[in-house]
């Protein structure tokens, strides 16, 4: 998953955007949190199991022209039913947009 800003005014993603956050859950030690260099945010895992694990949760903040912006996002997993083993329940992966 992707998470970047995105400017009302101008419909840019702004480029000179850090982040900063914590997590907590019990998929912390599956989920690996990095900042790229166009000013976006990454969440990304190897792998997360079908079984019902749990959740994580990650508070967000984005340091941008002078103003920290908070975000929260829970990330739930759940078990996969029988007729769910050969296809996606999920639609093509986007990225998030916040717009300011």
């Amino acid at each position: 998953m992707t998470i970047k800003l995105k400017d009302n005014n101008s419909q840019d993603t702004p480029t000179g955007v850090t982040w900063t956050y914590t997590k907590d859950g019990r998929l912390e030690e599956d989920l690996e949190v990095e900042s790229d260099s166009n000013g976006g945010l990454s969440i990304t895992s190897d792998k997360i199991t079908a079984l019902p694990t749990g959740s994580v949760s990650l508070h967000l903040i984005a340091h941008y022209d002078d103003k920290n912006l908070e975000f929260d996002v829970t990330i739930h997993v759940r078990e996969l039913g029988d007729t769910e083993w050969t296809r996606s329940t999920s639609s093509e992966a986007s990225p998030i947009i916040i717009e300011l």
